[in-house]
This record gives C-alpha cells, sequence and structure tokens, in this order.
C-alpha cells in the first residue's frame, strides 16, 4: 500500500509540536489509545507517563524534525 505522504507529513510535524509543547497528553494522542512503549529493554509502560517523564527530566526540550525519510510501501524514517 503506498504512503499517504500528505498525511503522514501533517502526522510528523503535529507530533514534533506536541513534544513542544511540554504536554504529554498531546504526545499521547499520537499513539493508539491504551499503547505502551518500552525504552532501552525495561517493562512496557503507558506513553502519557513516559512522555511526562521526559518533560519532568527535561523542561526546556525541544524536539526538532529534520526530514522523513519514505523508504518504501511500508516504511517512513522520522529523523
Amino acid at each position: 500500500m503506498a504512503h499517504d505522504r500528505e498525511q503522514i507529513e501533517k502526522l510528523a510535524r503535529t507530533y514534533t509540536e506536541a513534544w513542544c509543547s511540554h504536554d504529554a497528553g498531546r504526545v499521547a494522542d499520537h499513539y493508539v489509545p491504551g499503547g505502551t512503549i518500552v525504552i532501552n529493554g525495561g517493562e512496557p509502560d503507558e506513553i502519557t507517563g513516559v512522555a511526562q517523564s521526559f518533560v519532568d527530566a527535561f523542561p526546556d526540550i525541544e524536539v526538532f524534525m529534520d526530514e522523513l525519510v519514505f523508504k518504501d510501501d511500508d516504511l517512513v524514517e522520522y529523523h
């Protein structure tokens, strides 16, 4: 299935903006409801809590998107 490039670019922009807002809920909104994340081989944890821990640890966090790389029909890299 071919990428909807415009939709993916919008998702990437709003994801970047969510991190820069310092609002963990906005970050979590970019994941499936109830989704979890594993960091460095740890236990799965819910997205909002993980995002909040980053915001708490790095209160001035700024995220920049350098580029999106469309590799093939089912892979996009966010840099």
